[in-house]
Order: C-alpha cells, then sequence, then structure tokens
C-alpha cells in the first residue's frame, strides 16, 4: 500500500469491570467488520469470547487498572468504582502509553455500541484534517501526539465558574483534570461544558470534527428516540424506526410520508438500554436492532416490519423513576395550560 493510500491506525481503549452485557458478542461482530481498526478491552469479567483478530483482550482486576491510572499522576486519584473511569478517559492515551506506540490515533469507546462502517464516516481526509473526532464520551479519539494527548492537563480560562456546584469544592487553584481526579463523584470531565476536555481543547484551538454520523438513543423512550437536540421534532421522535446491521453496514429504517426510508450510521448508542437476544446465532453476520430486543434478519424489511417492531410500549423498569417523572411533569403542565386556558 502506498504511503498516500496507508490508513491512519487506530487503538480504542474500553476498561470494563463487572458482567460484560449480555449483548457484548454483537459488540464483537461489528469490531470484526471494522478490521483496520484495534480495540484494547481490560476486564474482569473471563466469560469465554469469540473475539476478532483486531480486538486484544486483557484480564485484569479493578486494583490493577487504577494502579496503571494512577501512575501518571504524583497526587492521589479518587477510583474507587468502575463509573469513575468515565473522568479519566481524556488521560488513557498516557495511561496506555505503551499500547498506543505506533498508532496514529487512540481513543475510547463504550460497550453499548454497536459499530456500522467507521472508516466510511470517519475518512482519512477528516483525520488528515482534525486533532479530535467526537466530543461524547461512548466514542472519541485523539491524535497520538505529545501535545495532544497531554492537552487534559490544561487549563480552561482561570475565571471563576460552576466549579463549586459540579464538584462541592471551592475553587483552590488546581487545574480541571486535578480536581475532577481526586474527587470520587463523577464529574463528567470526557463530556461537554465548562472545565472539561471539551472546553480545553476549544480554548487550545484544537480541531474537532464532531458531525452527528450515530445514532444516539434516548434511554427513557420505549421506542428508539434520537436525543440530537438541533435535528427537528418529527425526525427525534419518529417512533416507527428500527436498525439493520448488516455485514458491517449499520442503517436506520424509518416511516416518513407512509414511504420506507434508510440512513446509514457510524454507530448506534444504546445507552445501557436492556436488551433481550432472538437470535439464533449469537455470531449472526446480519441482524435487527429493535427497541427492546436484537432479532433475527431475514434478508427482506417491509414498511408493516418497521411499523410493527418499531413501536415497543414496554416500561424499561431500571429507569421508570425517570420515565415516571417526566410524564408527572408532563401531566402537571398539561393540567396547568388546561386551568389558565393557555
Amino acid at each position: 500500500m502506498s504511503m498516500e493510500n496507508k490508513l491512519s491506525s487506530v487503538a480504542i481503549f474500553v476498561p470494563y469491570f463487572g458482567k460484560l452485557p449480555n449483548y457484548f458478542p454483537l459488540w464483537l461482530t461489528s469490531c470484526r467488520y471494522n478490521p483496520t481498526i484495534d480495540w484494547f478491552i481490560f476486564t474482569d469479567d473471563t466469560t469465554p469470547l469469540d473475539s476478532p483478530p483486531n480486538v486484544h483482550v486483557q484480564y485484569c482486576t479493578f486494583d490493577d487498572i487504577r494502579r496503571v491510572l494512577q501512575k501518571p499522576f504524583a497526587f492521589p486519584i479518587a477510583l474507587n468504582r468502575p463509573y469513575k473511569l468515565c473522568d479519566f478517559k481524556p488521560a488513557y492515551g498516557e495511561a496506555f502509553s505503551e499500547h498506543c506506540r505506533g498508532y496514529d490515533f487512540w481513543g475510547y469507546c463504550e460497550v453499548d455500541l454497536v459499530f456500522g462502517n467507521i472508516r466510511h464516516f470517519i475518512t482519512e481526509q477528516i483525520l488528515r484534517e482534525h486533532d479530535r473526532v467526537f466530543s461524547i464520551g461512548f466514542l472519541s479519539l485523539y491524535r497520538n501526539t505529545k501535545r495532544i494527548t497531554e492537552l487534559f492537563r490544561s487549563e480552561v480560562d482561570g475565571r471563576p465558574s460552576r466549579i463549586s456546584e459540579l464538584f462541592h469544592s471551592e475553587v483552590d487553584g488546581r487545574r480541571p483534570y486535578e480536581r475532577s481526579f481526586s474527587i470520587p463523584k463523577n464529574t463528567f470531565f470526557e463530556e461537554r461544558g465548562p472545565l472539561t476536555i471539551q472546553a480545553i481543547c476549544k480554548r487550545a484551538g484544537i480541531g474537532l470534527y464532531d458531525q452527528i454520523v450515530y445514532a444516539d438513543i434516548r434511554i427513557e423512550s420505549h421506542h428508539f428516540e434520537l436525543t440530537h437536540r438541533h435535528i427537528d421534532s418529527a425526525e427525534r421522535r419518529r417512533h416507527c424506526t428500527i436498525f439493520l446491521f448488516s455485514e458491517g453496514k449499520l442503517s436506520r429504517f424509518f416511516i416518513e410520508n407512509d414511504e420506507l426510508c434508510q440512513k446509514e450510521y457510524s454507530h448506534i448508542h444504546l445507552q445501557k438500554r436492556p436488551m433481550d437476544i432472538e437470535l439464533s446465532l449469537l455470531s449472526a453476520s446480519s441482524f435487527l436492532i429493535v427497541p427492546n430486543k436484537f432479532m433475527n434478519y431475514n434478508g427482506n424489511l417491509r414498511i408493516e416490519d418497521v411499523r410493527t417492531l418499531g413501536r415497543f410500549r414496554g416500561v424499561y423498569w431500571h429507569n421508570a423513576w425517570k420515565v415516571l417523572r417526566d410524564r408527572s411533569k408532563s401531566l402537571c403542565s398539561h393540567w396547568i395550560r388546561t386551568l389558565l386556558g393557555i
């Protein structure tokens, strides 16, 4: 392969402790169809896995990873539970520097995803022109240079902000990463907002590619509803929606003006949504993703199928309190508008 056609190498890190999701084999299948990207999994779940060659699994304990993440820092980090790992994601390039060697980009992702054709959406031109790809914590990439890898250590702007509310502590002169890594509570340092890696990148003028080419699903909805706020409500709340993974391609099928429409995505984020599996083979190369389960795909998809499968009306009980709260707010608002005649 000539240098002009050479693909940028990518390493993605996934520390995960506890029982992996029941659909993790499907996560692995979607990685298998992205053979030019490498994943490194660190986990204590020793369930036998049929991992493709580009997914490297290392069995270890949570304490092992805590020691790895502590090593780059002179101060004691507050990492007492796996969920807190989210805050440390921007530091993975330093913590896993040995694994990063030789790669053009490093990054992190979650396991409640199914990938489509990633290279179709993250092209070589995008990688050449940007130092970071995506600003959301469930998948983000960074150029593997000393400047970009160490960027999380930077200050934001030094001005007072919501730090007291966010971290329940006074501004004390420490940099955002020092405050975040020292506090047991999750601070969402890897996400968007003030005193986050996004704010740091923005201040540093880092080239960020952040087009929404993925499907981020709201867990509160019975059906598949996208979280993206900048799209119109009709698109976001289109109830008759299902996804098809077919030999590395991820497509969304929906009904518009009584016609069956299709749109391709780089990945779908299920937001820890509980999913049943009704597949003959967990290693299936094609399967349907509907609001409550993974299903066999028979090679044919009709508008009636999308209309039926996209209208799941169950309740996700682990999140029922939030659903009840949101619906109570909506009902109260309706009553108030009715009483006031507005």
